[in-house]
């Protein structure tokens, strides 16, 4: 190859590289998870997202709408988390952390519940622009099954009867 070949190749690659860069990104939306129990799947359940349209000005005001759409399920297959007797008492915003106060009842669910909500609540909130932690307490204090500070991508754990489906 030659000197100019080299260079057209690497204009050409710059140029390419420029064009990708300067497209914004599309925001799609928040994504929320619920849980799905799919007939075919032998009583298995799954963690789904669903797309949304973002709404508040804030991350604490985006998590507030997404923890109230969670409460919504989009169709009759798909299930919240949250169960019903739990609720939402203070969504608040710490530089790049979300702290969700949850009220005493999630305390009583069983780990496995409380797992599961603790994973469909903490990555619904980590797809916020800017948000890189949640923290669920109850009563301040962190909750089983994990007694983590704070989730991020890489601690969230899965139960092994459940699957995380993205369909986004």
């Amino acid at each position: 190859m030659t000197l100019h070949s080299r260079i057209a190749a690497l204009i050409f690659c710059l140029l390419l590289l420029c064009s990708c860069a300067a497209e914004p990104a599309a925001d799609d939306g928040a994504h929320v998870y619920y849980l799905s129990a799919d007939p075919a799947a032998r009583g298995l359940f799954s963690l789904e997202a669903t797309s949304i349209p973002r709404s508040g000005d804030t991350p604490a005001e985006q998590a507030g709408a997404i923890l109230s759409a969670m409460r919504r399920p989009p169709s009759e297959n798909r299930f919240s988390v949250i169960p019903e007797d739990v609720s939402v008492l203070s969504v608040r915003e710490n530089g790049s952390m979300i702290r969700v106060e949850l009220s005493s009842e999630y305390s009583a669910l069983d780990n496995g519940s409380r797992g599961i909500a603790a994973a469909a609540i903490a990555m619904s909130l980590l797809d916020i622009p800017g948000v890189q932690y949640v923290a669920i307490t109850t009563a301040g204090e962190n909750q089983a099954p994990y007694n983590v500070s704070y989730y991020t991508r890489n601690n969230l754990f899965i139960n092994d009867d459940i699957l995380i489906l993205d369909n986004r």
